[in-house]
């Protein structure tokens, strides 16, 4: 049988280096984005807006829940609600492909307790360009029922309905003209008042059971 030759110009010769370039550089890219999500994690459980400013790029597109939020201004905004809500995050499970990471991410704050709930989870994807985080979404998977957003949005309706009852105006600081939820420091600080408000009141229309 003869040898398969390939010429300086060979279009196989030319893929295989290809798919070997592109294999080597997954390689070395996944230490390097597993450092740089580290620092990323750390810097969101510390809520370190300025380390977390400098690891997200411009033109970041995060999907979070129903809202898409674009650009670093508008990405930071739950990273900066997370501060003013003292929210505690842990990331764990974490899996590095290429520039692609995803995780387990806990939470875990006054509201979530409040509310009937140790803790909410969700499974979120992150990935990376030139180094920078630069979309954030869903994995798809699911975490079990009693720790999941939809379980911690039917038990936030009684503290939600408690709010616009008795405290309309900061209804007008914590949702725009749109609807829209407004992710800011000052909110997760105001949130973080009205749930000890409402806990001090007896926490009216609380659930109980699962």
């Amino acid at each position: 049988m003869r040898a398969l030759k390939f010429g300086p110009a060979s279009p196989f010769l030319l893929i295989a280096v290809g798919v070997l370039f592109l294999a080597c550089s997954r390689v070395q890219t996944s230490p390097d984005i597993a450092q740089r999500f580290k620092r990323y994690a750390e810097a969101s459980a510390a809520h370190d807006l300025k380390t977390l400013e400098a690891l997200t790029s411009e033109d970041i597109a995060w999907q979070l829940g129903p809202y898409r939020l674009r650009g670093k201004k508008a990405a930071l905004g739950p990273n900066a609600y997370d501060l003013g809500l003292e929210n505690t995050l842990i990331f764990r499970n974490i899996r590095v492909d290429g520039n692609v990471v995803e995780c387990e991410l806990v939470e875990r704050n006054e509201t979530i307790q409040a509310i009937g709930m140790t803790e909410v989870r969700s499974h979120p994807r992150f990935t990376f360009e030139n180094g920078l985080v630069a979309r954030k979404e869903p994995s798809g998977k699911e975490p079990p029922a009693e720790y999941s957003m939809a379980e911690f949005n039917r038990r936030m309706a009684p503290l939600r309905k408690w709010i616009r009852g008795n405290h309309p105006e900061a209804v007008s600081k914590l949702v725009d003209s749109d609807g829209a939820f407004v992710f800011s420091e000052d909110n997760g600080a105001l949130m973080l008042q009205l749930t000890r408000k409402w806990v001090t009141a007896g926490a009216p229309g609380r659930l109980t059971t699962q």
